[in-house]
């Protein structure tokens, strides 16, 4: 009878454990074209940021599956690079998506996503644009931290201002925020120089 209740009390507790989305990410294997193909538990919790810079980053396909990622203020991030970052179906709550070139541009889509009070920014294309699909997601509410004169935060979806980036493929995404008295555009869609 004791080892039934330990091992009911141990099936309680690793269900219990949080994962993060790092942990994820390094347990994942490759499938459907991608090095790391990683498919969320539908309704599941995941914690934490995920930071994919130059040489570490690989093709990476993240199906959500409605499942929630509480970025608590971190986000995620794909930089230098000129692999894939496809993220669809998930629910990021305080946090934001960031694709960040440079010599190299990445490359990839955020579609059927939606983000809840991200910090600073929902989705952010700085030095990158062309390749890169914005598709029928949701940004609620970003959250100012008062920038700067050069750092406007707060915004919703913000772009690259530069010509040689291009322009991402935007479509069918929906913009609100509730903190504003009055309409502000530029709250909602932005394009920034490169230092903002």
């Amino acid at each position: 009878m004791y080892r039934l209740l330990s091992y009911i009390v141990l099936l309680g507790y690793l269900s219990l454990k949080a994962l993060t989305l790092k942990e994820v990410y390094d347990s994942s294997s490759s499938g459907n074209g991608y090095e790391k193909y990683i498919i969320l538990e539908n309704g599941g919790d995941y914690y934490g940021g995920l930071y994919l810079n130059g040489v570490d980053a690989v093709n990476t396909a993240i199906i959500g599956n409605g499942a929630k990622i509480y970025l608590e203020n971190d986000s995620i991030v794909f930089s230098n690079t000129d692999k894939r970052l496809d993220i669809t179906d998930c629910f990021l709550i305080y946090g934001g998506i960031y694709y960040i070139g440079e010599t190299v541009i990445p490359k990839g889509e955020i579609s059927y996503c939606t983000f809840y009070e991200p910090y600073h920014y929902g989705v952010n294309l700085k030095y990158c644009g062309t390749g890169i699909a914005i598709k029928r997601n949701i940004v609620v509410n970003a959250i100012e931290d008062g920038g700067s004169f050069t750092t406007p935060t707060g915004i919703n979806f913000v772009f690259s201002n530069k010509e040689q980036f291009g322009f991402p493929d935007i479509n069918e995404n929906w913009s609100f925020n509730s903190q504003l008295q009055l309409p502000n555009c530029t709250r909602n869609f932005a394009r920034l120089c490169e230092t903002g």
